[in-house]
């Protein structure tokens, strides 16, 4: 409790300096602002060092059974992070995906991640498969017009003159 009140008391004195005003036409003095600031810089971390030595006190407040249950629920989550990490590289494994398709395999069984290993191989299928052309199939042919090459070239020639 006296820590409690000798902050208080320290704030109070803080906030009083400062609504002390300066006569006007008065120089400023930079080293004494300077000071002024930096002694509240070293204050303001004593107050962390406060708070943080209250934080650690509220935690030995706690029984042990408590602290005891949180350890064991974040131990519980990292421990099942893993393990679906650990699953979904595995699916990959076996699909024969890369590393980084393994970050966009979701799902929260083995099953759902394969679904989603079998979706994503197709995907990369359809857009790695090349596209070949079209067969045109009048190539090679004579011309069905009865003209020769040469009349088709004398015929293209005057029509551009």
């Amino acid at each position: 409790m006296s820590d409690e009140t000798t902050i208080e008391s320290e704030l109070v004195e803080l906030v009083t300096e400062e609504l002390v005003e300066e006569p006007q036409g008065s120089e400023t003095d930079w080293k004494v602002e300077s000071r002024k600031w930096e002694k509240r810089a070293k204050e303001s971390s004593q107050f962390k060092d406060n708070s943080d030595k209250w934080n650690e006190y509220e935690q030995s407040l706690k029984p042990e059974q408590e602290r005891l249950a949180e350890e064991l629920n974040e131990t519980k989550a990292e421990a099942l992070s893993a393990k679906m990490a650990l699953l979904r590289y595995e699916v990959a494994s076996e699909k024969g995906l890369t590393a980084d398709a393994v970050k966009l395999l979701n799902g929260n069984s083995r099953e759902e991640l394969e679904d989603a290993a079998d979706s994503l191989i197709a995907i990369i299928a359809g857009q790695s498969a090349t596209k070949t052309p079209k067969v045109d199939r009048s190539q090679g042919r004579e011309s069905n017009t009865g003209s020769t090459v040469q009349d088709q070239f004398a015929a293209a020639i005057s029509a551009l003159l």
